[in-house]
């Protein structure tokens, strides 16, 4: 990795005789990949030796038909040449290798702009198939359905193979808006609640807003049964909960200082319910509770 990272910095201040032979010395100690082989191509293509940057562009992609750089450039390529059905069948050509994910990934936008419903679930599903765990593919394909409208598409296709534990929270975060704009509120605010258990900070706001935008939409509750009381000690600062284990940023207490106890309650019932409500968190409960 270090001698490709050199060798584009010195394709990047034009001394192509040093990249390739960087890239060159890459490839003897470490055989071939498709970054090595990719770098390679532009070092050719600086050079206007445009057939041979395209007959190691294609090898790169034989290597890795999924590594985004190649592929990227492979279909500008095709699409230079031929409009977008030479794009589309460059695409066509690299997604029938058996791992060949991304491929078909970018062939189901192109069916989604073009209203073709049928193709791009097919397509997406083969993707999935072959590649569900891999990184950012079901945030991707979330996405894309997500942008084009594909609720009802996006839940059948993400929600089944969506694993918290190890998928990218944001794939998480296009199914629960999904199901929230489908009506599902249940299962949005279910999810929700455990992406925010996650605790991934850059997060907590955009979990807030969209928790907000289920309880908006979710019907109240009659309260049957008497609510139960409990009582949680917190150490130090309330307002260093969401900073995880910050306190160094406090001066340091002795012994004999004084505690300050503070208890927390909640709105009032309006005064024209026939019968007290269970209530999703909202902007007037989480004001009281401050």
């Amino acid at each position: 990795r270090s001698l490709v990272v050199h060798a584009a910095v010195l394709l990047k201040t034009d001394d192509l005789d040093a990249a390739e032979e960087a890239l060159n010395h890459s490839i003897k100690q470490h055989g071939k990949s498709a970054v090595s082989l990719t770098n390679l191509a532009k070092v050719l293509d600086k050079r206007e030796e445009t057939g041979k940057a395209e007959d190691a562009l294609r090898e790169a992609l034989t290597l890795d038909p999924n590594f985004e750089n190649a592929l990227g450039w492979w279909g500008a390529l095709a699409r230079e040449r031929g409009g977008d059905e030479a794009y589309r069948a460059a695409l066509e050509e690299l997604a029938r290798a058996p791992k060949a994910y991304l491929a078909r990934i970018w062939l189901a936008r192109e069916a989604l702009k073009a209203d073709d419903g049928g193709t791009a679930r097919k397509l997406y599903e083969q993707a999935l198939d072959v590649a569900a765990d891999e990184p950012n593919v079901l945030m991707t394909v979330s996405g894309d359905l997500g942008n084009a409208g594909q609720l009802d598409l996006l839940v059948e296709l993400v929600a089944p193979r969506y694993d918290i534990s190890k998928h990218d929270p944001f794939a998480g975060m296009n199914l629960a808006e999904a199901l929230k704009e489908l009506g599902r509120v249940d299962e949005a605010s279910k999810l929700v609640g455990e992406l925010s258990a996650l605790n991934i900070a850059p997060l907590a706001a955009r979990l807030g807003e969209l928790g907000t935008a289920i309880a908006r939409k979710t019907p109240n509750k009659p309260m049957t049964e008497q609510p139960q009381i409990g009582v949680m000690s917190v150490d130090g600062p309330l307002w260093l909960r969401g900073l995880f284990d910050a306190s160094w940023v406090l001066p340091p207490l002795s012994d004999d200082a004084p505690e300050l106890s503070v208890s927390t309650y909640t709105s009032q019932a309006s005064s024209k319910a026939q019968m007290a409500e269970v209530q999703k968190s909202n902007d007037i409960g989480r004001l009281t509770r401050a």
